[in-house]
């Protein structure tokens, strides 16, 4: 079988349901269960990773992060040249 990912929400009951247009077949499986990212729903969209470089260099001025790190982070993350992200 291959790698199915599908978002839900756990009842009071602690009970884990599939949604209505997955079907699994009888068997052992393994589950990963991992919160939803920022407590978002699956359908709400998430912050772009500019702005979240930007909150967190300004939330963490001790690390001595480049001012420029929410505009260029594919340059200091992969090696990009400095403005590709501004397109």
């Amino acid at each position: 079988m291959t790698e199915i990912r599908f978002s839900t929400v756990i009842g009071e009951d602690r009970v884990i349901r599939l949604p209505s247009q997955i079907t699994l077949a009888p068997g052992p499986i393994e589950v990963i269960v991992r919160p939803q990212r920022n407590g978002a729903a699956p359908s709400e969209p998430r912050e772009p990773i500019g702005r979240r470089l930007a909150r967190f260099a300004e939330e963490h001025p001790d690390l001595d992060l480049p001012e420029d790190l929410a505009r260029n982070h594919d340059h200091y993350a992969h090696g990009a040249p400095r403005g590709i992200d501004d397109e």
